[in-house]
């Protein structure tokens, strides 16, 4: 990682960044951090990089040219990513930090004073960026913050990814408290869940304890947070509530729950290459109305265009094992099978990022290539073929088993 930053004052930031973990990684050689004092690249031998406004008003205002030459200098030959610090930028966050990263090559450029020169900015600068709502004499700190959260995430620079992986921000929650020696302390015992080994439990304390402190102390967080069943679950929210998922959207197609009243069946032609019990089952379902409140029923019109399009959904559903099967049906007019993919596309996701299943089946019938070419499209893994026949609309048959684990898909 390149990193380099245009100061008035490069003795102060250098001497932060030269010490503990970043210290440590610029002398490993992973991290390249350079800070340049733009009074070098001056007109005088005073070394002046600033002058009034044009206009009036308080203050003074850094030149261009110093700045500009500094820049030049520092860049020769590369095209780095130029970042100004300033009060009226982006609020830095984690994404910003992880976005830097990938930038590999990145310019701070440190405002003094009352700002810089508009002209500069419009030329040379890609993004500003602030780190909080208030006023500091430059910008030299928040250069510093950028760097230190850019830099950290290096891989070599801490022992292990989990070191950042597992902190506040990095995966959209604030950190779960932490314990060291001794086990009592003041009368304050260590909670036993971290003393008795079992590390799911610990981890899904752990996970408990952000969840609860991100709702409590950042609701703007946790109201972004994608919660799965388990995170419900640990909440000691009611997770039956949660499975109502009403609709799901990607590009021009949208699932959604049957309305009250509106039939299950958009026509015969839909449910041709489903088996003859999941087509009976559809038709024995109870009202949609109630149809939400049961956990069992995963049932969605694919709507497309504004016309119903198909139907999807789970069945063979195991609450306990976090595990069901998958059923897609579509019209004829999906010769090319696009609409599969992208049907099975959404349903995957809502079973492994909204509903925290483990593993996802799809069965494809002999003759029909749609379904095996969606779950193939979307990474699923064939296992074989059925050892009981299927009973479609077409006879009895021994479909193909795809499937997709959690793991698998978070991976992919």
């Amino acid at each position: 990682m390149k990193i380099d930053i245009l100061t008035l004052f490069p003795e102060a930031v250098d001497a932060f960044l030269n010490s503990s973990i970043i210290g440590r990684g610029r002398r490993s050689g992973l991290l390249d951090i350079k800070c340049s004092n733009i009074r070098d690249w001056a007109d005088d031998a005073r070394g002046t990089t600033d002058d009034y406004p044009y206009g009036g008003g308080m203050g003074m205002l850094m030149m261009c040219e110093p700045l500009y030459r500094c820049l030049s200098e520092v860049s020769r030959g590369r095209k780095p990513w130029v970042v100004l610090t300033s009060p009226r930028g982006k609020t830095f966050s984690q994404e910003d930090a992880k976005r830097l990263l990938d930038k590999k090559d990145v310019v701070f450029v440190c405002g003094h004073y009352e700002g810089i020169d508009q002209r500069f900015i419009d030329e040379c600068v890609d993004e500003e960026l602030s780190i909080g709502d208030y006023v500091l004499t430059g910008g030299e700190i928040a250069a510093i913050v950028m760097t230190d959260a850019v830099c950290r995430m290096v891989p070599g620079v801490l022992a292990e990814s989990e070191s950042f992986e597992q902190e506040s921000h990095f995966n959209g929650l604030l950190e779960y408290p932490q314990y060291t020696r001794p086990e009592v302390w003041h009368g304050k015992k260590v909670p036993q869940v971290l003393l008795g080994g079992d590390h799911e439990k610990i981890a899904d304390w752990r996970r408990q304890q952000a969840l609860g402190i991100t709702r409590e102390r950042r609701p703007d967080m946790f109201d972004r947070l994608e919660l799965s069943w388990k995170d419900k679950e640990l909440l000691g929210e009611d997770v039956r509530s949660f499975r109502g998922t009403r609709r799901l959207q990607s590009g021009d197609i949208v699932l959604r729950r049957f309305d009250k009243g509106e039939s299950f069946s958009a026509g015969e032609e839909l449910y041709r290459s489903l088996p003859l019990a999941i087509a009976d089952e559809l038709a024995d379902m109870p009202e949609p109305e109630s149809a939400y409140k049961d956990p069992l029923y995963f049932r969605w019109a694919v709507e497309k265009d504004g016309r119903i399009a198909g139907v999807c959904g789970f069945y063979e559903v195991d609450a306990a094992e976090k595990t069901a099967s998958a059923f897609i049906a579509a019209d004829g007019e999906d010769e090319t099978g696009v609409l599969y993919s992208q049907i099975l596309e959404l349903l995957l996701l809502f079973a492994f990022k909204r509903s925290g299943f483990r593993r996802i089946t799809v069965y494809a019938p002999e003759g029909d290539g749609h379904t095996a070419s969606a779950a193939e499209e979307n990474r699923m893994v064939k296992e074989g073929t059925a050892r009981e026949l299927f009973t479609s609309a077409r006879g009895k048959e021994s479909p193909a088993v795809y499937a997709m684990t959690a793991g698998r898909y978070f991976n992919k």
